[in-house]
């Protein structure tokens, strides 16, 4: 999860859970989400360094306490300048960046190295249902900004489940690519020792040369216990 992402997340949760808490049932909920973000922060802490090899720890960790401190001065400057003590606007506009990050990383990634297209379908989903319960029955009269942001965030989560099925597709292909590839190498040296996915393919290889063998081998033991009674 982009570290961006993950301290907006905290920073939201944590505002609405405890320095400006909503009503119940919501608070509860938003505090599940909270801590279900530190767990994700205790894994950004303990697995991230790995994603940027080239930096120091000490760099890598001070990166990531002020974007989680610069992401609270963001959550609650704009709930006060907006007046917006529901957290809409700013947990819409957080939704935004998400998705480009989420985006951003995936092509940076090149990969689907710990993501799925259910990411994109999942979030999608929950964003337009949201923005469709804040449009039209929140109460607000010109929700202006959240279409504009709804709509946005859709795009980029379509584009998002896109790209990551193009990605899945090309490496399930590229796998298969490596098992037959696998299987023609230990088709070509007998003394290759079989890989668990080649195993189908070479126990189903033709078997015409090794009888041609044996039956070659049979004709000279005989030929030698012929010879010896003819003279």
């Amino acid at each position: 999860m982009p570290i961006v992402a993950l301290g907006l997340n905290i920073a939201w949760e944590a505002t609405f859970s405890f320095i400006y808490p909503h009503h119940s049932p919501q608070v509860y909920v938003n505090i599940i989400w909270f801590a279900v973000d530190c767990l994700i922060l205790i894994q950004v802490l303990w697995f991230g360094p790995r994603e940027f090899p080239k930096q120091p720890l000490w760099r890598f960790y001070l990166v990531v306490v002020l974007t989680v401190g610069s992401c609270f001065a963001i959550i609650i400057t704009v709930t006060l300048q907006l007046v917006d003590f529901d957290g809409a606007y700013s947990a819409f506009s957080q939704n935004l960046v998400m998705s480009i990050l989420f985006c951003a990383m995936l092509q940076s990634r090149g990969s689907m190295r710990g993501q799925h297209v259910a990411v994109g379908v999942l979030k999608g989903l929950g964003t337009a249902l949201a923005s469709i319960g804040f449009c039209f029955f929140a109460g607000y009269a010109t929700p202006y900004y959240t279409y504009f942001l709804g709509i946005s965030i859709l795009i980029f989560d379509v584009v998002y489940v896109i790209y990551a099925s193009i990605l899945t597709h090309r490496e399930r292909k590229n796998a298969k690519g490596a098992c037959c590839g696998c299987a023609a190498l230990c088709r070509a040296a007998a003394s290759c020792p079989p890989l668990p996915c080649c195993a189908p393919e070479i126990d189903n290889l033709p078997r015409e040369e090794e009888s041609n063998d044996e039956g070659d081998d049979s004709k000279k033991t005989l030929m030698l216990n012929v010879f010896p009674l003819l003279s």
